[in-house]
């Protein structure tokens, strides 16, 4: 590649620190003497300060013009050059251009910056709607400054890997490729291309997009790959892919689709996630069903042990959710198969109806094979739906926040117990008049059984607080109520089967 000084690279070498700096509107010198005249500036020394800094102001400007005068000259001669190949041309004018946007850049802010204060000096400092709407405007300015900054940054990333390429394939004419050598050139070209093909271009086909808000992000890099030794910065964004983005808002993201799709990825933070849950929910389970209470309690205590009121140790919250989900499908699928599929032998269509009715639906569909069938799926999909149902519950405690239990404790006691006693009272009413005489002391064991808020309500409600059917606190309410419903449970039975089971009878059904 042909040096570029050939094209007055050299030449313009001096005055690049200045130009930088420069804008090419001579008359901001003016708006920025009219401005503080305007406004009265008292000391001598302060307007002293505003001529000269003004007069420095116009001798970049003129500086900057005579640099893209320049810029121009060499363009035109880097395009009559003969000696260059079309791609040098390409790359030497792609580098030219990128400095003279630059200096477009640093325009447009000098600019911005003259206006801004402009508006400053003529709002009103009691004005907090247009303090706040000037504030909105210079945010917004910095986000698209900080978008045309990576784009820039990203072209020269691009136009140092051109330049190394170049600088090897002058290396390779100069010494005899060996076969194998020449195989893998051609293997990097085609690879070169494939990558090219399947990027998708998803930021700048977005960025214009309407209704499209431009916003500053935090990127947290990985701390395992900070730690290596003899790693660079550029290996660290090449690494997995896998740095965390927070945005103002404390959102927090991962990546979902990397920019190259030959290198496969592994989100490590899901699997350190679903292997911590499944350790944990096992003790916690098998603990909950010592004690009497229902097993899936003791997962629910497991996401609150990993979960934000807790180590805060789960990072890929959304992830496991929405794992979790596939516990409540394959459960309403095992309960369709338990569903007589008379009334639904006509339904073969699944469309305009929410998965979970899909699923209870197909399940029921399936059950019309016969008992064998039924038997020999259910007994195939079990193990998968504890897992996944284990998955389920874990991910309702990450939303289970003891601190909310205790702030709220007296009304949250006060609406368990009407509750518990609600459903209590209208079981044994509906079992009076169904059972015999001789039975009626079975409706206290059963109702003390019904009287709990049944664990489905954790389903019901995620999904309407999904859909936007209930709000915050009403969810935070429901959860609270029907784990503490579940906690007074095995009291109350026990309690109905000391006072109700005859002595004989209790043992078995303690």
């Amino acid at each position: 590649m042909k040096v570029l000084g050939r094209s007055f690279f050299w030449v313009l070498f001096p005055v690049l620190p200045w130009a930088v700096q420069a804008v090419e509107h001579e008359e901001v010198a003016q708006r920025v003497i009219k401005l503080h005249r305007g406004r009265g500036v008292a000391a001598m020394q302060s307007r002293q300060w505003v001529r000269d800094s003004c007069r420095k102001l116009s001798g970049l400007l003129r500086q900057k013009n005579a640099v893209l005068n320049k810029l121009k000259t060499a363009i035109g001669a880097v395009e009559k050059d003969v000696g260059l190949s079309d791609e040098e041309k390409l790359f030497q004018v792609h580098t030219f251009e990128i400095f003279q946007k630059e200096l477009n850049e640093s325009e447009n802010s000098v600019f911005q910056a003259v206006y801004g204060l402009q508006r400053a000096l003529q709002g009103d400092y009691k004005d907090v709607v247009n303090m706040k709407e000037s504030s909105r405007q210079r945010l917004e300015a910095l986000r698209e400054a900080a978008i045309k900054e990576e784009t820039e940054y990203m072209e020269l990333l691009a136009a140092e890997k051109h330049q190394v390429e170049a600088l090897k394939n002058m290396q390779h004419q100069n010494q005899s490729l060996s076969m194998l050598d020449e195989i893998l050139e051609d293997v990097r070209k085609a690879a070169d291309r494939l990558e090219e093909e399947i990027e998708e271009h998803a930021f700048d086909d977005n960025k214009s997009v309407k209704g499209v808000n431009f916003e500053a992000v935090l990127r947290v890099e990985e701390e395992e790959a900070n730690s290596k030794q003899n790693i660079t910065k550029r290996e660290v964004e090449d690494d997995l892919g896998l740095s965390m983005l927070i945005d103002s808002q404390n959102n927090q993201y991962i990546l979902t689709k990397p920019r190259d799709s030959t290198i496969p990825r592994a989100d490590h933070h899901f699997i350190k996630d679903i292997v911590t849950i499944g350790m944990l929910s096992l003790p916690c389970g098998w603990l909950c069903t010592a004690i009497g209470l229902p097993t899936m309690f003791g997962y629910i205590i497991c996401g609150v042990l990993l979960g934000p009121s807790g180590l805060n140790s789960i990072k890929s919250i959304v992830q496991v959710e929405t794992l979790g989900e596939f516990g409540v499908f394959f459960t309403l699928f095992l309960v369709g198969l338990e569903f007589s599929p008379e009334k639904l032998r006509k339904v073969t269509e699944l469309l305009d109806v929410s998965m979970e009715l899909g699923c209870f639906l197909a399940g029921a569909l399936v059950s019309s094979q016969g008992p064998v069938v039924t038997e020999e799926i259910a007994t195939s999909i079990e193990p998968i739906r504890d897992f996944l149902a284990i998955v389920f519950f874990a991910s309702i405690g990450l939303h289970v926040f003891p601190t909310f239990v205790a702030y709220e404790l007296t009304v949250l006691v006060f609406l368990t117990l009407s509750v518990v006693v609600m459903k209590f009272l209208l079981a044994a009413l509906v079992l009076s008049l169904i059972l015999p005489r001789s039975s009626q002391y079975i409706k206290w064991i059963v109702s003390a059984g019904l009287a709990q808020v049944s664990e489905f309500s954790f389903v019901l409600g995620s999904r309407a607080r999904r859909a936007g059917v209930i709000s915050r606190e009403v969810y935070l309410l429901i959860l609270s109520v029907t784990t503490l419903s579940l906690l007074l449970a095995p009291v109350l039975w026990r309690a109905a089967i000391t006072r109700c089971v005859p002595r004989p009878e209790r043992r078995s059904s303690l």
